[in-house]
Order: structure tokens, then C-alpha cells, then sequence
């Protein structure tokens, strides 16, 4: 007859109590036995179940939500994944129509970021990123979640600021988040420098509403500028080649435009966004590098 040994007990927490599994094995046998707690009545071991359960499941989803953050840093998440979570984001309120909000779509913010990231890894913006304008940061909180070290979001509207603080604080990034409610006009782009610029600025109703971003993105940014902007606009490229930059239109998008505002009169829109990326002209570029 084998000899059984002695384990410790292993006891569970849960809510309603401790359910605890006296372990034992054999000489023989390195695998340990579960011996059974005593039989409890139905409805307390339903409860203990319960709670279990519960207590497993609260566990899984804190450490799931951890993996995916790292995986997505890693470059393991595929661009759906990245889309599924910029789409759970707190709501932009977009209710402002002096200031052109319309909440981006995920899916397209994924697909764009997603391309960035393929091409210029965020993970390499050592100096970090900037998101104006940033609504409830969709731009700025996927691309810190593709591996930007840090990112300074602006964004002059209260209720969009506290969705975007909400989202960071959400996904654990709050630490290395910067949120300036301030207007664009007012930020200091000196102490705010950053190696990427991200935005969606105002382009659908008021005529050059889009220029202090664009005049901030370009003083702020030392590597790239995207910008989501009218497929259709002209004004970019001679804009940027002005000031010493290149602009190249390298994605398109239907983007949905659902009725918010007063002045809609469909209940659900598309216009076509084009995706452009400013970069300094390499003459520019190694002028600077060298002061």
C-alpha cells in the first residue's frame, strides 16, 4: 500500500468564503491528488461557484486587457484588433459645430495608423507624438498603444478633453499622456516639440479653418506630419512646399459622416478623406540636422 504524504492546502478566495482543497500525493507519484472538501449543501456550493467564477473571470479580463497592450506594442495585433479598441473608446461628444466635430471612425483610424506604424514604427518616436485637436484622442491613444513612448494630446473642448482623459486613464496610458485644454493657437511649440504629428483638423465648413493646425503641426513636428484632410484638397501641397515641406496623399477613405448637426439633412453621409504625410524637403532636413 503506498504511503500518502502531506501537502499544503490550497485554499481559493472568494467572495463568500474560502473553498479549501486538502493536496496530497504519493511516494510514487509526483502529480498531487485532489481530495474533495467536504459536501457542502446545493445553494452554498452554487454560491461558491459563483463567486469563483466571478473572481476568475475579473482576473482574466484585468490580464487580458494587459496582454492586448502589450501585443499590440509588440506589433502582434492585427490592424482589427487595434480598430475594435479605438472604437470601445469613451464617445466623442462631437456637438460643437463651430468646430467641425465629427468623431473619426475606428476602423479607419486603425487602417491609418496601421499604415504609419508599417512604415515609420511609432516605438521609434523618441521624442514622441502630438494629437491636435484630438477629440476624445482616438489618434494619439492607438498610436501610444502601437508603441509611441509618450504623446501630448490638445484639444480645446472640456467635454472632448474628458473623454480623451477618460480613454488614457482607461487603457493604463495616463502616465505618459500630456492633455493640454488649450486652443491651437496657444500652444508652445517649442516645449512641445515632438518627432510625429497627428490630426484630423476642421475642413468641411469654414474657409482656411484648418490653417492654425496646419501652421502648429509643422512647427511642432521634427520628423512627419499625417493629417486626414478632403481628398479633394488642393491647397496641401503648395502649402507645404512653401514652408520647406513635401506633402504626398498615400491613402483614401469613405469617411461617415452621421447627422449631428442642425445644417445635415441625411441621417447618415460619407465624404471622401485623403490620408497625407508632410515631410521636410531633404535640402530643409539636412540644413537643420546640421545646426
Amino acid at each position: 500500500m503506498e504511503q500518502l504524504r502531506a501537502c499544503p492546502v490550497l485554499s481559493l478566495g472568494v467572495p463568500d468564503g474560502m473553498l479549501s482543497l486538502p493536496l496530497l500525493w504519493t511516494s510514487t507519484s509526483r502529480s498531487p491528488q485532489v481530495i474533495p472538501a467536504p459536501r457542502h449543501s446545493r445553494s452554498a456550493t452554487s454560491s461558491l461557484i459563483g463567486g469563483l467564477t466571478a473572481a476568475i473571470v475579473s482576473l482574466h479580463s484585468r490580464s487580458n486587457r494587459k496582454a492586448v497592450r502589450q501585443r499590440l506594442a509588440a506589433g502582434a495585433l492585427k490592424q482589427k484588433h487595434l480598430a475594435m479598441i479605438l472604437s470601445g473608446l469613451p464617445k466623442h461628444p462631437a456637438k460643437n459645430a463651430k468646430l467641425e466635430q465629427y468623431a473619426t471612425d475606428g476602423d479607419i483610424a486603425a487602417r491609418w495608423l496601421c499604415g504609419i506604424d508599417s512604415q515609420e514604427a511609432f516605438a521609434e518616436a523618441e521624442d514622441g507624438i502630438a494629437d491636435l485637436g484630438a477629440g476624445n484622442g482616438i489618434l494619439g491613444i492607438g498610436a501610444m498603444l502601437l508603441g509611441a513612448p509618450r504623446a501630448t494630446f490638445v484639444e480645446v473642448d472640456d467635454l472632448a478633453a474628458d473623454a480623451l482623459e477618460a480613454g488614457l486613464r482607461e487603457h493604463d496610458l495616463l502616465q505618459r499622456a500630456t492633455i493640454l485644454r488649450s486652443d491651437i493657437t496657444q500652444v508652445d511649440t517649442i516645449a512641445f516639440a515632438c518627432d510625429v504629428v497627428l490630426m484630423n483638423p476642421p475642413w468641411g465648413q469654414r474657409s482656411h479653418a484648418d490653417r492654425p493646425f496646419l501652421e502648429a503641426s509643422i512647427a511642432l513636428a521634427r520628423r512627419a506630419v499625417h493629417v486626414m484632410h478632403s481628398s479633394f484638397a488642393v491647397h496641401l501641397e503648395p502649402w507645404a512646399s512653401d514652408g520647406g515641406w513635401e506633402a504626398e496623399k498615400w491613402m483614401e477613405a469613405e469617411f461617415p459622416l452621421p447627422r449631428t448637426y442642425a445644417h445635415q439633412k441625411q441621417d447618415r453621409a460619407f465624404t471622401k478623406a485623403g490620408m497625407w504625410r508632410l515631410r521636410r524637403k531633404p535640402t530643409v532636413q539636412a540644413a537643420e540636422d546640421a545646426t
